[in-house]
């Protein structure tokens, strides 16, 4: 197929049209395992003009410790990488944040940044080398981030169904996106990444919705969060129960 555009945003049919770029994710894992100029090397070669990235690390870890790698998904668990991850396509990881978080962000928040561990001090550097590098190779660079992931997240925290019950057998375990308490949280952590990644083009979501596995989930969010923010915007939540 060919490229249609003139490279200023007008194509040969006379239509001006949006310019395309082309934009990738790049989990922290892969930046560990082969190491940051062959993984912008590989994107460039491929005209990736955009790259997002986790800032965690991760290393192998021993058998059913820490997280399983890919993880389970509705439909096709378990799954395997197609690109080998630390030479395996599935494999247990053991993950940390890539920068050392500071705790006066966090101040009066219900929760608290992730913790640190040695594989912050070994490899945490190398996501800040991945963002300087990709962004002298004229790439924009976004932080990917979870919508509503606090870390030990508490259980008045998590989406209720109609009924007042937690749905069962939930895949993900994201939380209530009205929850104040997850707002509060949130808000600390972006202005702890900005202050430790300053030179981000912005930040990717990951899960800016409710990740709907099971049918349990698609009758979600009807908690007391969703209700205070019905009432403050005038919705009947009553009603929608």
């Amino acid at each position: 197929m060919k490229d249609t555009h003139d490279g200023v945003g007008r194509s040969r049919d006379g239509w001006s049209h949006p310019e395309r770029t082309l934009g990738m994710t790049v989990i922290g894992d892969y930046i560990v395992s082969e190491g940051v100029t062959r993984v912008l090397d590989n994107l460039q070669h491929a005209g990736v003009r955009a790259v997002a990235c986790s800032p965690t690390v991760s290393t192998p870890a021993a058998e059913g410790k820490g997280t399983f790698a890919p993880p389970d998904d509705a439909g096709s668990s378990p799954r395997r990488f197609d690109r080998p991850l630390f030479g395996r396509h599935a494999l247990w990881l053991t993950t940390a944040p890539s920068y050392h978080p500071d705790p006066r962000h966090y101040a009066g928040c219900a929760y608290g940044p992730a913790g640190v561990s040695p594989l912050t001090r070994e490899h945490g550097e190398l996501i800040g080398r991945f963002i300087d590098e990709a962004l002298s190779r004229g790439m924009k660079v976004y932080l990917q981030v979870a919508a509503a992931c606090p870390p030990a997240l508490r259980d008045e925290d998590r989406p209720r169904l109609p009924d007042g019950r937690v749905p069962p057998g939930r895949l993900a375990d994201t939380a209530s996106l009205a929850s104040d308490a997850v707002r509060n949280y949130n808000r600390a952590w972006a202005r702890d990444l900005v202050d430790h990644y300053p030179q981000v083009t912005g930040f990717r979501i990951d899960w800016p919705e409710y990740p709907c596995y099971t049918i349990g989930e698609a009758f979600q969010d009807f908690g007391p969060h969703v209700a205070r923010w019905a009432s403050a915007h005038g919705h009947l939540f009553d009603t929608s129960r």
